[in-house]
């Protein structure tokens, strides 16, 4: 940004929990701030005010709870592309909350902690033998069996998720570097300290509320996971009634208030709550009610509402409903007493009744039935004339499918089809060893896929005769001996196909005898450049071009163990296609059994060519096929970004005209930047799936542990992020627009934001947006549905796997949205509500703005500067084309198809079909309210029925609402009725 265009900036600190300000500026676009408190630096965006101001934009940020300690803090503020100093204060902060919008960073804190960036190989260890390290300090547990129980805890803990690493590291940000053990340091020193391990867990809250536990000297949350959950122990959870949404904060407050929402129970039964984000009692409020959950063991949801028909739980909440007038009139809160539990793969349970009836019941696993009248037996501890109600029993074996490792809804059903229990939890296959159920491979299947993969037919090898290319085969090496023996070994995979090669061995001060071992080979010419240090691998590899003699260069590490023909198929690719830059080949894991790391690869892909995804914070290369079986195909050729220097095939003057590899990469992207090099210069990069060999990476990489390679590691990333992160970024979305598979095997995602979605959906926007997305599905794209009703999960949660979100209604707040992708498209399609959607504070978040009308357009622009493009409402003729069959239901002369939704409309002041001696249908939702013309309402019909509507009518009535008939934009069901051959008035 150019600081000349910056004139000034101020922020406050007026709310408590919030540094709030200010910058001028004479563009109209928004800025990225930096703020730094004492010498922490924090980045924020700002945001136009309004649009008669937009050289003024406003920030807001919310302080790290850890400054929440009295203490006056320096705070500055800067503009972060210039690095200006625009206000200098000092702030003391209190109470503080945390940003709603931490999402990302602290997704990132956890993913540079849990891929081990800053932790030494003795650190791990700490971590896989923590109960070595908790005995070792057994002194921080005050006994020997409170020792003991942490031990127990901390399996618990971690699998529970009942410590958030991200959390842990943003409030505490100096741990992630020093590599410590977070939970172990939490047990140790933190809880000590005042840290929580949870955003919703505080360890003094709990031991005030717990003062048994304070007694006998337990850390709270090995308490809690332990004992204080199936305790059903009441955390008292923050509730911060700024983050709730307006039209819930009431009823939230009023809950919160009642004392009746047993947070822990509620966290306990329904383990997607937790992952949502929200407060146990606005998930309750929001979507928790609506779907019959219980907020405590005192409250049966669908009970109250089965039992007292004298109010309507889509008016007014159940719980509410009690608190208000229930209580008073002393009403019954619960029925039929019953518990269901997750065991393994088994749902266990039981209930209690009173009544001498057929005992029956069910289960529902999200919305299928099972019976468990077979497994129901009497409780015999319950079986005498003293117990006024009979205990009765179950267990369930969970159906094989339903063991996905996904969150599951399970309902318990009384025989009056009132739900007794439910909860939320993941179906495990408990046979497996792994969630993700990892491949099991015998020692038979390694040698029939070893056969497969050497089983190369030597009549489709291209033959070279003497006249062939010179190639020179550049191996470097440091104490590699075994691995040159291998490679060595198999060389006649090479010398008896190709006649015309050398090769160079560029050795890195070995000193396990492989200096003298290559000296000894006489079967094929090798010269041996013997380096005094470990040289990196770029600047080794570019060392032998000043003795290489040979037109192309194929590097090829000293782990491989090369198969027949894979030089001739690769030198093929290479002189047979124009303009190629470089060429790589298929690599496989030989048997890996003995590995740590890929003990389920064996004699599967591990490498035919290089993709890229978004990981861990930035665009990461991938190896394309890794794990997956071989199975050989004829057209095997094909183009990608990059390939790895593994076994790597490049001409001579090409790789010398962008420099070589760079040398500063230090043992890691050095070979995918060369390849993105020749890429950007116009050059085809190839990968010949017909070149096999053996790659035993595997083995070197697991020898690799020290700081020192961690830090070289945190070098090449920062070098290629730098230089490739942005084009990478461009590239990816034009490769999952275009579908061409060069940069990625992932398909363009796109997610709809809509009001709801499914097959009982009414609004118009879902089934503008479902045209849309037929459409886009024919370019071979996947689409998702965010809705704003109808769905237990918050519509600003957005998968990491999408690419592109197209709102389609202005309240869709984008601060809210919560997604690890950094590279996330947002597109605001604008067809009503134009004057609203501009004035919204987030508008200017928006990447692209789509209007459906040219006065649209220009009204965009004029107030908020910001370019918009003309995409108009059209219709979808797979469905309205004039083939759909007339339906004797939906016969009459003229119909209108829209909902009555207590807004203005023309057809309401218009229309009088008792005049004319013409029939008419009304469909829609909602008209039976409008007294003029309830009579003709026919009621809301499906959008699949709509083309057999307008088939069965001759004309077809249109109106357009205040929202957008000043700007000119046509409704789709004008373009629906015309495209299915009806005649509109409109």
């Amino acid at each position: 940004m150019n600081s000349s265009k910056l004139i000034t900036g101020s922020m406050d600190n007026s709310i408590n929990d919030s540094i709030v300000g200010y910058i001028i500026t004479t563009d109209y676009k928004t800025h990225l701030l930096k703020i730094v408190i004492d010498n922490q630096s924090f980045l924020i965006n700002t945001t136009l005010d309004t649009a008669y101001e937009r050289n003024k934009q406003s920030f807001k940020f919310y302080v790290p709870s850890k400054y929440e300690d009295g203490i006056l803090h320096k705070v500055e503020l800067y503009d972060d592309a210039t690095n200006q100093l625009l206000d200098s204060k000092q702030f003391m902060f209190h109470y503080l909350q945390h940003d709603p919008n931490e999402y990302k960073l602290l997704k990132k804190y956890e993913l540079d902690y849990t891929n081990n960036v800053y932790r030494s190989f003795k650190q791990r260890l700490e971590s896989i033998f923590y109960p070595i390290s908790i005995l070792l300090n057994r002194n921080k547990f005050g006994s020997l069996k409170n020792t003991l129980k942490a031990i127990k805890a901390y399996r618990i803990i971690k699998k529970e998720s009942l410590f958030d690493v991200g959390f842990y590291i943003n409030n505490n940000p100096t741990l992630l570097e020093k590599g410590d053990d977070l939970l172990l340091h939490y047990l140790y020193e933190g809880e000590k300290l005042g840290y929580k391990p949870h955003k919703n867990f505080d360890g003094n809250r709990y031991l005030q509320l717990n003062p048994d536990v304070k007694k006998a000297n337990y850390n709270p949350l090995v308490h809690y996971a332990l004992y204080g959950r199936s305790e059903k122990r009441n955390l008292n959870f923050d509730l911060d009634m700024d983050s709730i949404p307006e039209s819930i904060k009431e009823d939230v407050e009023t809950i919160h208030k009642s004392g009746l929402f047993n947070e822990a129970f509620y966290l306990d039964k329904y383990e997607d709550v937790l992952n949502s984000q929200l407060h146990p009692i606005e998930h309750y409020v929001r979507f928790g009610y609506k779907e019959k959950r219980n907020p405590s063991t005192s409250f049966n949801t669908d009970y109250y509402v089965t039992k007292y028909d004298d109010f309507n739980m889509y008016t007014i909440n159940p719980l509410i409903h009690y608190i208000q007038e229930g209580q008073k009139e002393n009403r019954l809160t619960t029925g039929s007493k019953g518990n269901i539990q997750l065991e393994d793969d088994l749902i266990k349970g039981w209930f209690a009744t009173d009544t001498e009836d057929e005992i029956k019941g069910k289960l529902i696993i999200d919305r299928q039935e099972f019976s468990i009248e077979d497994s129901i037996f009497l409780d015999e501890k319950s079986d005498n004339e003293q117990d006024m109600q009979k205990f009765y029993r179950f267990e369930f074996v969970i159906p094989e499918n339903y063991l996905d490792g996904k969150r599951h809804f399970v309902k318990l059903i009384d025989s009056d089809n009132i739900i007794i229990d439910s909860f939320v939890r993941s179906f495990y296959n408990i046979t497996s060893t792994d969630v993700h159920v990892k491949r099991s491979i015998t020692k038979e299947d390694m040698d029939r896929l070893s056969s497969i993969i050497e089983d190369i037919d030597t009549n489709t090898i291209p033959v070279f005769d003497d006249d062939a290319p010179l190639v020179s085969i550049v191996i470097v090496n440091r104490d590699g001996l075994h691995h040159l023996k291998r490679l060595f070994g198999s060389i006649d995979a090479i010398s008896k196909f190709y006649p015309n090669f050398e090769v160079i061995v560029v050795d890195n001060a070995s000193s396990d005898g492989s200096v003298e071992f290559v000296k000894n080979i006489d079967e094929i010419r090798v010269v041996c450049i013997e380096n005094n240090v470990n040289e990196s691998f770029s600047h080794a590899n570019n060392q032998a071009l000043d003795v290489a003699n040979g037109d192309y260069i194929l590097f090829l590490n000293n782990d491989i163990k090369p198969l027949d023909g894979f030089l001739n198929f690769m030198m093929e690719s290479m002189l047979s296609n124009e303009n190629v830059g470089a060429v790589g080949a298929r690599l496989f894991y030989p048997d890996c059994s003995s590995s740590n790391l890929n003990a389920d690869k064996s004699f599967s892909v591990q490498h035919n060519g290089i993709i890229f995804k978004e990981s861990e914070g930035f665009i990461r290369p991938f190896n394309r096929e890794n794990g997956v079986e071989f199975v050989d195909s004829e057209s095997d050729v094909r183009n990608v970004a990059a390939v790895t220097a593994a076994c790597l095939l490049v001409n001579r003057n090409n790789f010398l005209s962008v420099g070589g590899f760079d040398e500063a990469f230090i043992y890691g992207y050095e070979d995918v930047d060369l390849c993105l090099k020749l890429y950007r210069q116009g050059f085809g990069i190839l990968c010949d799936g017909r070149a096999r060999l053996y790659h035993y990476e595997f083995g070197t990489q697991e020898l690799d542990n020290s700081r020192k390679v961690r830090d070289r590691r945190l070098n090449n990333r920062r070098v290629f992020v730098n230089r490739w992160n942005s084009w990478l970024r461009n590239k990816l979305a034009a490769d999952k627009i275009n579908g061409t598979s060069i940069f990625t095997n992932q398909k363009l995602c796109i997610a709809l934001v809509v009001t709801e979605s499914g097959i009982n959906a009414t609004a118009g926007d879902y089934f503008t947006a479902l045209g849309l997305a037929g459409r886009f599905e024919e370019f071979g794209w996947d689409v998702k549905f965010l809705s704003q009703r109808g769905d237990g999960r918050s519509w600003y949660y957005v998968d990491d796997d999408v690419d592109v979100l197209i709102s389609l209604l202005d309240r869709y707040d984008l601060r809210k949205i919560r997604c690890a992708n950094n590279s996330l498209i947002k597109v605001a399609w604008l067809r009503n509500w134009f004057e609203r959607w501009v004035s919204m504070p987030y508008f200017m978040m928006y990447d692209i703005v789509l209007c459906s009308s040219t006065l649209a357009c220009d009204f965009v622009s004029e107030h908020t500067g910001k370019e918009s493009f003309l995409f108009p409402l059209a219709t979808d003729t797979s469905m309205f084309n004039g083939d759909a069959p007339v339906v004797d239901d939906f016969v009459c002369d003229y119909c209108f198809t829209g909902s009555y939704w207590n807004a203005d409309r023309e057809i309401v002041d218009c229309l009088n079909p008792n005049v004319a001696d013409y029939s008419f249908n009304l469909y829609g939702a909602n008209w039976e309210k409008v007294s003029s013309l309830k009579e003709f309402a026919r009621g809301f019909v499906s959008y699949g029925d709509l083309p057999s509507v307008y088939a069965s009518c001759r004309v077809v009535l249109d109106d357009a609402n205040h929202v957008t008939k000043g700007f000119g934009s046509v409704n789709s069901r004008v373009y629906d009725a015309i495209s299915s051959g009806r005649l509109v008035f409109t």
